[in-house]
Order: structure tokens, then sequence, then C-alpha cells
């Protein structure tokens, strides 16, 4: 059978293979896509409830910790790449003296103090974070945070679901058959929504959302690079729409012009209560509460590797993330200022609610398409692929053993492609059944605030010590019996028979050097480390300042409940 399937299946796969690489432009509109997600719909509301100034504080303290855990990752990936190379080297130079009946004594020069080991991400071989995991902590830590991915992820693909088929059926003329339009009350504080006619139109789009992402979550992210820049670009558009309508009507109408006024309320005292609540409000409950949308909105470390294996110039990753996320920075603001400013208190929790009002027959013909813009492409431009792609790449990880990026049969291929299709399906089924995600979603926000801090800061601490071991120790001739999990084979001591005479040159253990402990110190720095901020100091003090504010936030969480 196998044999048969093989003769099939190898030229659909080079079609599913598509192009080697994507170039940065493309790579930055691809992250930028999956960076956003659909958690900038809080922003507003949230900016509102926490005040102005402290809200941009914790906004670039968020982003901050965000991309120097995804900096890390990258130092991570390019020390496991390092000691990959290293293995095989030594293997190969074991066999070649061997084959040639000559002592087995190996020179490690090159990885000495003399010579600064190669780090480098490679262009073939992608290190996923349950395989680093394996390498430098245990299997027991990659099943934990396969698990941990697994749950956020399949929490964020039911809610993008759920988003879907809400924003569709209650704004799309679903008036027929058993189907009928929705309202935003049927939804409300409700599991799923209340009518039968609504509950069938939900589920209808639903099912439509499944038909538009589930094959697009089957193929490879490099065949769907050019779809994902063109949802990239739609993120710039629909900010852009959202921020200009707000800020034209400001300078039209006032600060909360968007707001009907109460007969008893004049524009100058709705102005004074905006400037008071929110430019010049704080609140610490509602600031400890934005740490998890926050972190929602601008988490990248579980899909990272995934979504810059393709590209091409892998050199500057640190510094063109840090651009992905300046960009970011500058919507998040400007969205939580001026639309805070254009709504006020009346800011709903997901923005682009607030233009449902403007659908309505009695505005022009281009707020109504300007208002069904802002409501329903959210939904369209969704992560979704992205996320079953990289969850399902961890998956096949820990079940083969092996990652997608080295060799693959078409078993291998078949498997994964089983994989993304159960893991794909499962949320939308989820959501046919549960619309209403608010409590689940404000605390695995705060797991993914945990996480994004917890894995990278373990995986710089623990590769940091293993590569210090393997790289800075004695310059010796023999080396340490180590074993290195990413592919189960052992650096066995190497040491010449019994009896033979040492190669000339060679001196005795006795005169080798040690390193110094500044040499161990630097001789895991790597192309992507920076000075200070890759110190183990420093990534001591930021697992401990998220660990306070994850303990802070839950709690401000559960008094607010």
């Amino acid at each position: 059978m196998w044999s048969r399937l093989k003769g099939k299946f190898p030229p659909v796969m080079e079609r599913f293979k598509g192009p080697k690489t994507i170039g940065l432009a493309v790579g930055y509109f691809m992250i930028l896509n999956y960076v956003v997600g659909n958690g900038f719909l809080g922003i507003p509301f949230t900016f509102y409830h926490a005040g102005m100034f402290a809200s941009i504080a914790i906004l670039l303290l968020t982003m901050f910790m965000e991309w120097n855990s995804a900096r890390w990752l990258f130092e991570v990936m390019s020390r496991a790449q390092a000691l990959e190379t290293f293995k095989q080297e030594q293997l190969a130079e074991t066999q070649s003296e061997k084959s040639d009946h000559l002592p087995a004594l190996s020179d490690r020069s090159h990885v000495t103090t003399d010579d600064h080991p190669k780090y480098e991400i490679s262009a073939t071989r992608k290190f996923e974070l349950a395989e680093l995991c394996q390498v430098f902590v245990g299997r027991w830590f990659k099943v934990f945070y396969l698990l941990v991915v697994i749950t956020i992820s399949f929490i964020g693909l039911w809610m993008s679901s759920t988003v879907a088929g809400s924003a569709w059926s209650t704004n799309l003329p679903l008036n027929f058959g058993s189907l009928q339009m929705c309202t935003e009350e049927e939804f409300q504080d409700n599991i799923y929504p209340k009518g039968s006619g609504c509950l069938a139109a939900y589920r209808f789009c639903v099912f439509l959302f499944a038909v538009m992402v589930l094959p697009l979550s089957l193929l490879e992210l490099k065949n769907v690079s050019f779809i994902q820049t063109i949802f990239g670009g739609l993120r710039f558009v629909l900010i852009g729409a959202m921020v200009l309508y707000a800020l034209s009507n400001l300078a039209i109408n006032g600060i909360q012009g968007g707001v009907p006024l109460a007969a008893n309320v004049t524009a100058s005292n709705l102005t004074e209560n905006v400037v008071r609540d929110f430019v010049f409000g704080f609140s610490f409950t509602g600031l400890l509460s934005a740490i998890s949308l926050f972190t929602s909105a601008l988490v990248i470390h579980p899909g990272l590797s995934t979504l810059t294996h393709p590209i091409k110039n892998k050199k500057p990753l640190g510094w063109f993330v840090l651009a992905v996320y300046g960009t970011v920075a500058v919507f998040y603001i400007l969205m939580g200022v001026i639309l805070t400013l254009w709504f006020g208190s009346d800011v709903n929790s997901t923005i682009t609610l607030n233009w449902v009002a403007s659908t309505k027959p009695d505005h022009s013909a281009v707020i109504r398409i300007l208002s069904y813009f802002i409501i329903l492409v959210p939904s369209i431009i969704s992560t979704y692929p992205i996320v079953v792609y990289f969850t399902s790449n961890n998956i096949y990880l820990v079940l083969m053993g092996k990652d997608t990026s080295q060799k693959t049969s078409t078993r291998d291929w078949m498997v994964l492609v089983l994989i993304k299709a159960i893991f794909g399906v499962l949320p939308l089924i989820a959501a046919l059944f549960v619309s209403n995600l608010i409590y689940i979603n404000k605390y695995s926000g705060l797991v993914t605030f945990l996480v994004s801090a917890l894995f990278p800061g373990v995986l710089q601490l623990t590769s940091q010590r293993k590569c210090a071991k393997v790289f800075g120790g004695k310059r010796e001739g023999v080396a340490d019996s180590e074993q290195t999990p990413s592919t189960g084979l052992e650096m066995d001591t190497i040491k010449s028979e019994e009896g033979a005479p040492l190669m000339e040159g060679e001196k005795a253990d006795s005169e080798k050097k040690e390193a110094s402990p500044r040499e161990k110190e630097t001789v895991y720095m790597t192309p992507y480390s920076l000075p200070v901020l890759s110190h183990p100091i420093v990534t001591v003090v930021q697992l401990a300042v998220a660990g306070v504010l994850f303990v802070a936030a839950s709690a401000s969480i559960a008094y607010r409940k």
C-alpha cells in the first residue's frame, strides 16, 4: 500500500512545498498579522479602564518583555544549532580516523576559548520550542510545554471561531430557511445564542468560517505567505480606517462626539469627564487586568520558530522582530488614545461593536460600507492557519521524535496533515456549542503572559549553562562525555588506543590551560546576544518581574469578578 502511495504523493508534496524562502518584507507582514491577531480589539476598552498614561507604560513594558523573550529564543536556537553541528563534526571525525586506522584523537581547538563556536540559525534545520525544551532541560519540560501550547492554542482558535460566528450572524442578512439574523442581546450572558433561528445562523457562519480556514491550515506556511501578506496589509487598512474615522470626528465634534448626549449632560461636561477619567485617570486593578490583554495582543513566542524559518536572511531577526513590535506599539497607542477619546465611557470591550449603530439605514452608504468593513474584516484576516500549523508541528515533533525540517517520508507527511486536520477541526466543533468565552479568556491571557516569560527565560539560562560547559571547558584533546537529547546521540569520550603514542605536537592533559571565568561567561554569546540584556542576571530579573505581575494580575481579576 505504502509503495503505491509513494508513487502518487511525492509530486503532490513537491507542489505543496512552495518556495524555499521568503524575504524580510513578506515575513514582516506575516509576523505582523500573527502578532496583532484579534487581541487588538480590546485595546481601547483596556485603555479607558486603566488610564491613558498608565496603559501606555504597561503596554511598552509588556512589549519590551515580549521582544526580549523573542530575542532570547533566537539565541537559544543558534546554540542548539551549534551543539548539533559540533556533534556531527565529532562523529564524522571519529569515523574518518577509524577508517584510516589512526588514533581517535579529537581536535577541539575550534570549540575552545581560542575560537568562538559557530552560532547561527540554519536555513534548513528548524528547532521548534518543544525540541529546545528537550535539548536544554529534559523530556518532561518538552511534554509540559506541549500541553500548555495545545491548551492556549485551542482556546485561541475556539475564540476566533466564535468571533467569526457571532460577527457574521449579527451583521449578515441570513433570513432564509431556518436561519434568522441575530441580535447582540441574543449573545449576551449566554453560553450560546438564544432562539433557534439565531443559533442556526450562528452555526452556519461557523461552518462558513471552517470552509475558509481549514484548507489553508493544511498547507505549508510558505504556500500561504502571499495570503498572509495580504492579511497583514489589511491590518494597516483596518486600524488606519478606525483611527482616521475617530480622528476626523474628534476634529469636528470634539471628545466623545460619537455618543448621543443625555438631556442633562452638556458637551463641555462630557469632555471634562473623559479627560478626568481617562487622560488623567488611573486604576490599579484595571492596569493589572490590562496585562492579560496586552500579552494576548503581543505574544509571539509559540510561533516564532515557524514564522521565521522561511525567512532567507536570518542575521537581523532580533532587530527585525523589534521593528514589528515598534509598528504594533504605534498601532495600539493610536487606537487606545484616539478611539477612547471618541467613544469615551461607551467604548465596547470589542471595539468593532461600536460601529454596529453606523450600519443602520439612516447613515450614508459610505459610512455603512466602512462600518461593515471594520466589523467583518477582523474575523476574515484570521491567524487560524498559522496557529494550527505551529501547534501541529510541535505535536508531530513529540509523537514522531523529529522536526518537520528533517528528512521525512510520505507517511510522515500524511501524519502531519492528519494532525493538522484534527487540531483544526476540534475548536470549530467546540464553537458550535459554546460561543461565550469571556471568563475563560481572562485567565488564558494570564497563562499566556506567564509562559511567554517562563519558557524563553528558562531556555536562555539552561542553554547558556550547557554551551559554557561544552564549549568553555578545558582546552584538551579529549571531549567530556555529553548526552545531547536533540538527537539522542552521545558525544563519547574520545581517547587514543591504549598504549598508542600521542600525535606529535599534542600536549599532556596536565599542560592544558583552564578557560578563565570570563571566557566561560562569554563563550555562549551569539550574534543575537546583547551585552546587558543577554546576561543571566537580567534573565532572572525579568522572570521575577513576570512572576510578580502574574500573581498581582490574577488577584486583580479574581477581585473584580
